[in-house]
């Protein structure tokens, strides 16, 4: 059923366009929510316009109604722009989005020791994602600022006093792109599920208007045979 097929594809619409805001959220600080945001939000609000879509279908299938089948045409025109629109957003940040994290990240390196809560925010990306500094741990020293304990693979060995810490003790993961190797997983579905459920949407679209003439023709009939 087309209809139901249709519910399907704004479960999935709606589930990529959440994990990258999730993505995002968590990420914030050197992601750039605003420009990652926009193919999501496209995502979320195509996928939830495809469930009144779904079920418009369904009851315009069922009553024969020519003005639902009408409107469900146009609402399917106007989801397939949201995902045309989405889809090369999230195509097109990927170009420009390492430089943007890189750029984001070191800046905010900068203000380690005078924002705890950037500092905070730090530790915990490297920590949790094994990394360090925006390029390598090198980065640190053009702030300038001592490699934190958190680039450490032992915090605990990185805290002792005058002991210059060995390479092999700190993460070799750049953190930029530790970050956006995650983006970038997350906007490559969201891409891909806008672009080819809209090429999908686009053959449902010629069925449903070839059919909205049919039906047509066919009442067209009606009415002059009742005329007669």
């Amino acid at each position: 059923n087309r209809s139901s097929d249709l519910g399907i594809i704004g479960v999935v619409l709606v589930f990529v366009g959440a994990q990258l805001i999730q993505h995002v959220n968590e990420y914030e600080l050197f992601v750039g929510s605003r420009s990652v945001v926009g193919p999501a939000s496209a995502s979320i609000a195509a996928g939830l316009v495809l469930f009144a879509i779904c079920i418009l279908g369904c009851w315009s299938a069922i009553t024969e109604n020519t003005c639902g089948l009408l409107t469900f045409i146009i609402l399917q025109i106007v989801v397939l722009l949201i995902e045309i629109v989405g889809g090369g957003v999230a195509i097109t940040y990927q170009g420009s989005a390492h430089a943007h994290v890189t750029t984001s990240f070191f800046n905010n390196m900068k203000k380690y020791s005078t924002d705890p809560t950037i500092a905070s925010t730090i530790d915990d990306v490297q920590q949790k994602l094994e990394c360090c500094g925006s390029n390598d741990s090198s980065s640190w020293s053009h702030i300038p600022l001592p490699v934190p304990p958190s680039c450490c693979t032992n915090e605990t060995y990185c805290l002792l006093p005058n002991v210059t810490v060995p390479k092999t003790q700190v993460f070799g993961t750049p953190c930029a792109d530790v970050l956006f190797d995650n983006l970038k997983r997350r906007l490559i579905p969201v891409a891909g599920v806008c672009i080819t459920f809209g090429l999908v949407q686009l053959v449902g679209i010629v069925v449903a208007t070839l059919m909205y003439r049919k039906k047509g023709k066919e009442l067209r009939y009606r009415q002059m045979a009742e005329m007669a």
